[in-house]
């Protein structure tokens, strides 16, 4: 059976640790170089995302103009048709190249997509000509993955190197010079920001459920908590932008 006192150091420190993680972004690094097979030089060229199941996802990059229409598969599988922008886009391309892209794992509304396997979807088609198609996959998820991929008459030199997300500790010092008063129904907090950040501040119960929640975005100034109807003990977390600052117990 837990005691009051273990259930409090048990949150405690978990309010530190969550508070000292940091996620870095994930990403797929990707490229291919398109080899030339006709005479006529202008080519349009798109890069797309789709998941397993062929859902367009969205589109990286998108070379055309007035030659979109040679996009077919393109067309044929983005969202919004001829009119999507959601990617980098530009004019038509006047040689062959190598094309290198990074997708930050995100859908066309600016979303992290989840874990599973994506298909990156090429297509490039000269003047006049019938536009070449290829597919590769490869699999998002908690490691870093390097697929083996194969190319084509058309499509050379392929490559993805997706970069898994990682969580490492935030540097947790101290930022910020703060004082509690404490009077009537009233927690007074006068701060001075280092950092200039957003201060939060939020009032767990011992179930790890946020109470109250004041925020300011001042670099000096004062936060007041009104906790009336609250009553026990409880933990005050005090956070400077995304920078852990100090966790204590206060009893109301």
């Amino acid at each position: 059976m837990k005691t009051k006192s273990t259930t409090i150091k048990t949150l405690f420190a978990a309010l530190m640790l969550a508070s000292s993680m940091a996620v870095s972004a994930q990403s797929a690094v990707i490229s291919v170089t398109t080899v030339k097979y006709t005479t006529k030089a202008p080519n349009v060229f798109a890069m797309w995302i789709t998941n397993s199941g062929g859902t367009y996802i969205t589109t990286i990059n998108r070379q055309a103009a007035a030659r979109i229409s040679y996009l077919t598969h393109w067309l044929a599988s983005a969202t919004n048709g001829s009119s999507n922008v959601d990617g980098i886009t530009g004019a038509t391309l006047g040689v062959e190249i190598k094309h290198t892209f990074t997708w930050n794992c995100k859908n066309a509304a600016g979303v992290t997509v989840p874990d599973g396997v994506y298909n990156v979807n090429v297509e490039y088609a000269e003047q006049g000509a019938t536009s070449n198609f290829i597919t590769f996959q490869f699999t998002k998820g908690a490691t870093n993955q390097t697929p083996s991929l194969t190319g084509n008459a058309f499509f050379t030199s392929p490559s993805i190197v997706y970069t898994a997300p990682t969580t490492a500790i935030k540097n947790t010092k101290t930022s910020v010079d703060y004082k509690i008063i404490h009077s009537g129904n009233i927690l007074t907090l006068n701060y001075n920001s280092h950092l200039h950040g957003k201060l939060v501040i939020k009032l767990y119960n011992l179930k790890g459920v946020v109470e109250k929640i004041e925020t300011q975005s001042d670099a000096v100034g004062t936060i007041q908590i009104k906790y009336q109807g609250l009553k026990g003990i409880f933990l005050l977390q005090i956070t400077d932008g995304e920078k852990y600052v100090d966790t204590r117990k206060v009893v109301l």
